[in-house]
């Protein structure tokens, strides 16, 4: 079961989120925090797999945030989504201990699919069932 932490300064849209994670199999809703020092607080006591982080006010950066939970976590799974440009950005950290951690990351990063880059997440109808629909936007070192 994956456990998952939200982190948005939207409480509406933390509890949509949660409402559409909350049918699917193998996913659990284990909290949320709109403030960045409460959901540190949180994550260390819930351990969760995956934190969902929802861009949305000016002051709450994403890219930031997510530094600092895989500063303290780096097992964690970060799931940056914007809601200005409807777009998902997945990041985890990994620990380098020797030189040959951070070749083996420079290396393997464009073969790992678990890393993905941004994705432009198709904006969905409520009357529609729950479906998420993307596109990988392909950076120019990519075409």
């Amino acid at each position: 079961m994956k456990r998952i932490f939200l982190l948005s300064t939207h409480s509406v849209f933390s509890q949509g989120i949660e409402a559409l994670l909350c049918h699917r199999p193998g996913l659990q809703v284990v909290g949320h925090a709109t403030e960045i020092d409460h959901a540190l607080q949180c994550i260390r006591v819930l351990q969760p797999d995956v934190v969902i982080l929802g861009s949305g006010a000016p002051d709450f950066d994403p890219t930031q945030i997510a530094m600092r939970v895989l500063s303290e976590f780096p097992e964690i799974r970060i799931v940056k989504l914007n809601l200005q440009d409807n777009t998902i950005c997945i990041c985890h950290g990994e620990r380098i201990y020797k030189v040959e951690d951070l070749i083996h990351a420079i290396e393997n990063d464009r073969d790992d699919q678990s890393t993905r880059r941004v994705k432009t997440i198709q904006p969905i109808s409520v009357d529609e069932p729950v479906q998420f629909v993307h596109s990988e936007e392909k950076d120019e070192h990519e075409q």
